[in-house]
């Protein structure tokens, strides 16, 4: 009889092993899947802004760019907030963030007039202009597009 149930109580004890591992590896997988979701509705988010100009506005940015002019970043449509797995992303539509640097202050301001000429250009906003090291001088600008530009 010790022997039998010797027996029963290790294969017992490795059938419960195998259960509490396979569990680990379930909640693994449904928390790897619930992830995925989560980044899958983001991108249907992004997806379902309607269809995106971006390349228009920003290949048409960067063709009159003058050469002294350095982008560092350039965001399309930007977030009006931050993410949060529980709400929907708001994006800033109709706008446009450009940051660099300008290494002369009269082609920048020629390229500003230049750009709040563009027909599909509302307005520009400086919102920053200021010196950053040496003869490079750091800006931000912000334009607001019209969003009745037919292509």
């Amino acid at each position: 009889n010790a022997w039998a149930f010797n027996s029963y109580f290790s294969k017992q004890q490795t059938l419960q092993e195998q259960v509490s591992l396979l569990k680990n590896q379930k909640e693994a997988f449904v928390a790897k899947q619930q992830a995925v979701e989560a980044k899958e509705q983001i991108v249907e988010n992004i997806l379902n802004t309607g269809s995106s100009k971006s390349s228009y506005y920003i290949n048409r940015i960067v063709a009159q760019k003058p050469g002294s002019v350095r982008f560092t970043e350039i965001q399309f449509q930007p977030l009006s907030r931050s993410i949060r797995p529980d709400k929907k992303i708001e994006m800033t539509p109709e706008e446009l963030l450009v940051s660099g640097e300008s290494l002369d202050n009269s082609e920048f301001s020629d390229w500003i007039a230049l750009m709040e000429s563009q027909s599909w250009v509302d307005h520009i906003t400086v919102t920053e202009y200021g010196t950053a090291q040496g003869s490079q001088t750091g800006f931000s600008i912000r334009f607001l597009l019209k969003n009745d530009t037919a292509q």
